[in-house]
Parts: C-alpha cells; sequence; structure tokens
C-alpha cells in the first residue's frame, strides 16, 4: 500500500501512526504479515516456505529471523505446537 493511493503525503502517514501510538506502517506491514503466516501455519498444510512467499518474505532467514522476534519458536515448533492443542 502506498500513500498516495490514500490520498496522503508518505510524511502525514508517518504522522497519523505516531499519533496512534502505532509502529512505523514499515513495522506494521511486517507485523501483520509474519502474524498472516502464522495463521497460515495452523490452518493450512502448506509449507513453510509457501507460507513465507505467500506472505511476502524472499529471503528464508529474514523470514525465520522475524517470525524468531515475534513468537520466540521457529515456524515449525510454532505449527507444532499450536496443532496440538486443537
Amino acid at each position: 500500500m502506498q500513500a498516495a493511493h490514500m490520498q496522503i503525503s508518505v510524511r502525514n502517514l508517518y504522522r497519523k501512526f505516531k499519533e496512534l501510538e502505532q509502529l512505523s506502517p514499515k513495522d506494521f506491514i511486517k507485523d501483520y504479515r509474519i502474524s498472516f503466516a502464522a495463521q497460515l501455519l495452523c490452518t493450512t498444510n502448506l509449507t513453510v516456505q509457501e507460507i513465507m512467499y505467500r506472505c511476502g518474505f524472499g529471503n528464508r532467514s529474514h523470514f525465520y529471523k522475524e517470525f524468531d522476534k515475534k513468537f520466540h519458536e521457529t515456524p515449525k515448533e510454532y505449527r507444532n505446537q499450536h496443532r496440538q492443542k486443537d
């Protein structure tokens, strides 16, 4: 999503996020993509690599690093742990 599509300047978009005490737009989108990956891990049988590409990550190590930052475990561990609860 670009600021121009929202008819707002990039600077004003960052100001709006700051007013709402949110993450920066870049970090907000990254957080959403990681959360979506976690959802796919629990609800589909796609491989981790397929999920990684569906969520817009092209670099495996970057995806694993960001996933670990948010959930403190690997995607495979996350899938195994959350599938056992269901």
